[in-house]
């Protein structure tokens, strides 16, 4: 709903378009629809996530770990392959992974959290693999914490509100050069630990 809202503000400058990042069919539908209306595409973000609810260990089941990997980590992967071509058509086109502190090994991280950590990590893993294939074309690779911001997945505690962490973004991508690629930073700019 709120997404609609905001494209409705923005008619003329921001369009929607439907994908389950699980299915192929649909990635592939979005990245042909992109390249036919479009000669490069600048910039892919992967925003998509899901964040399961707190589980101890003897609760895990095996699908929800599938299903948070596969949403986190390997519908990214996806995305991007399906958008390859168009990418390169780009002089020098960001790939932005939105990961989590959640993702970092230099950090302690909760026990009750396996699938949505471990999803993130897999995450950074890709990022770093894609910032050395996408340096063929130009390209730059990045994992990004947005910080603990007020979402559904966050909560109404985080630390930040979404307009802040997107503005934080935004203005960090400005001074993106390939020096970055493959790099792990903060909402702000920072590097973050590994």
């Amino acid at each position: 709903v709120a997404l609609k809202e905001l494209a409705a503000r923005h008619i003329n400058s921001m369009r929607t378009v439907e994908l389950d990042v699980q299915r192929d069919a649909d990635i592939q539908q979005v990245a042909q629809q992109i390249q036919h209306e479009h000669s490069a595409l600048d910039m892919l973000i992967n925003n998509a996530g899901v964040m399961p609810d707190h589980r101890s260990l003897d609760q895990i089941p095996r699908n929800e770990l599938q299903h948070t990997l596969d949403v986190n980590t390997v519908s990214p992967l996806m995305m991007v392959q399906s958008c390859l071509k168009i990418l390169a058509s780009a002089p020098s086109p960001i790939v932005l992974n939105i990961s989590s502190q959640r993702g970092a090994f230099g950090l302690r991280q909760p026990t009750n959290r396996y699938a949505y950590c471990t999803s993130k990590a897999a995450l950074n893993m890709v990022t770093k693999i894609l910032a050395e294939d996408l340096q063929e074309i130009g390209g730059i690779v990045l994992a990004i914490h947005p910080g603990w911001v007020q979402t559904d997945m966050g909560g109404p505690n985080g630390d930040l509100t979404p307009e802040v962490s997107v503005r934080e973004m935004l203005a960090f991508l400005d001074t993106v050069t390939p020096a970055h690629n493959g790099g792990f930073y903060r909402w702000d700019g920072k590097e973050h630990v590994w």
